[in-house]
């Protein structure tokens, strides 16, 4: 199962791979592959062929809607519905836009990328607009080693960026009904203000709900330069660790009344009750790459122990990377996925055997395990890596994970009856942390520092 999961994973990573994309005419083979499955010894390349036209189908499509050479840098006017959550940036607003009708049948459905400056209009998540743009093709610089915005953009779906113009014509058509974007946008706000005069606040919400804006310059230096990012992009560890307490909680509480335990085993009731806890967070997040990718890998196990199959660890591995690429091919693009898989087979390499060792030598061997297997790869997809990263992480992540990161969302369920007492406790548990991050930033062995913050979506 494994072989034939690489073998598929290699079919997508070898179109990502090529200088163009060939005809998309050579789909239709898709159709042809599982006449030849009947032999046995071609399975192997039948899945990497599938792999590869299936990412050639995704990216045509992908592809399909852009931006017409002769509109670039011209003056449009476009409605359409704001997407997520709008980025305040000091005097500038950006924000995500999906065009729906245009004075150009060719702009419609782009998804555009758009940045309101000086006096930046008030849009807000899932708000209809009618507004005065200027647009570009998407494209970034290509130095070695550095952000490729144009990637970046491209795993978004975003086919254009561009410029909200100066109009008195730029006007809301439809304010924002009920939805994801709209309810995550007004707790933010809510956040926002609760923890008003925070130093750290920016931090706070970001473990709460993913939004990274609030983050200032100065402390994505502590966390780059410490290799703790990952731990403010809600990801598998975050989405793994809100799962783990109320399966926790549940079995406990579950187990402890006879007429729930008749009723369903205390066991299972936990793991749905961990999963769907897990889904809620991915929501509070808006459904992210790392946070999708990690609900994956529960669901294959949670599905398998709620359905009373025996699997082994590997081949929950296999089966999330098989459905993670089925519904993005693209993922294989970002740092995220490698990061994500690879620490995943660290862990599981590192407890194998190991069940009777003590928890906190687990623990330590986990760290040293994630800290040696993962600075190869850290080094080849960013061409730097902290040296300081394995001891900032050691200190940070039982903080963050036992205290901070509950404590958040104790405080985001219960704001509206306990007022913002528990974020207030959260913060104050991360301002005890964070001297020691800035100390470490300072040290001489983290000038060899990690990867840029939003490398890690």
């Amino acid at each position: 199962m494994r072989a034939g999961t690489l073998a598929f994973a290699l079919g997508v990573l070898l179109l990502q791979q090529l200088p163009y994309l060939p005809d998309p005419r050579w789909c239709g083979l898709l159709l042809l592959l599982p006449l030849l499955w009947r032999f046995r010894r071609l399975h192997l390349p039948i899945l990497a062929g599938a792999g590869f036209l299936w990412a050639l189908v995704y990216a045509a499509c992908a592809l399909a809607p852009e931006l017409p050479t002769e509109w670039e840098g011209q003056d449009l006017w476009v409605e359409g519905r704001v997407l997520g959550l709008p980025q305040p940036d000091g005097e500038v607003r950006r924000f995500d836009f999906a065009v729906e009708q245009a004075g150009e049948s060719s702009l419609q459905g782009l998804h555009l990328r758009l940045a309101s400056y000086d006096a930046p209009l008030d849009v807000r998540a899932g708000e209809r607009w009618r507004l005065h743009v200027r647009l570009k093709r998407p494209h970034g610089l290509s130095n070695p080693g550095g952000f490729d915005y144009e990637r970046w953009l491209f795993e978004r779906g975003v086919r254009a960026t561009g410029s909200v113009r100066p109009d008195p014509g730029n006007q809301r058509l439809a304010p924002a009904g009920p939805g994801l974007g709209p309810w995550r946008e007004a707790l933010r706000e809510r956040l926002l203000e609760a923890l008003d005069g925070r130093p750290l606040r920016g931090i706070v919400v970001a473990l709460a709900m993913g939004d990274r804006s609030a983050i200032t310059r100065a402390q994505w230096e502590v966390l780059t330069r410490t290799g703790t990012v990952h731990l403010v992009a809600i990801s598998g560890l975050h989405v793994g660790l809100v799962a783990g307490m109320v399966w926790w909680l549940v079995r406990r509480l579950w187990a402890a009344s006879r007429q729930l335990t008749l009723l369903w085993p205390a066991p299972r009731a936990a793991t749905a009750a961990g999963l769907l806890a897990a889904i809620g967070y991915s929501a509070l997040a808006g459904f992210t790459l790392p946070t999708v990718r990690a609900l994956v890998m529960l669901v294959v196990a949670a599905g398998a122990h709620l359905t009373g199959r025996r699997v082994r660890p590997g081949q929950v591995l296999s089966v999330a990377l098989v459905l993670v690429l089925l519904m993005d091919p693209l993922a294989l693009l970002a740092p995220g996925f490698w990061l994500s898989f690879g620490a995943v087979g660290v862990i599981l390499y590192a407890l194998a055997g190991n069940r009777r060792v003590r928890h906190w030598r687990q623990v330590a061997r986990v760290q040293a395990a994630l800290a040696v297997g993962l600075a190869p790869l850290t080094l080849l997809l960013f061409q730097r890596v902290s040296l300081v990263a394995p001891v900032a992480n050691v200190l940070a992540i039982p903080v963050v994970s036992v205290a901070v990161v509950p404590l958040t969302l104790l405080g985001v369920l219960l704001l509206p009856v306990l007022g913002a007492a528990p974020l207030h406790f959260a913060h104050g548990v991360l301002a005890l942390l964070w001297p020691a991050l800035a100390w470490l930033s300072d040290l001489s062995l983290a000038q060899w520092v990690a990867p840029e913050p939003s490398l890690w979506a």
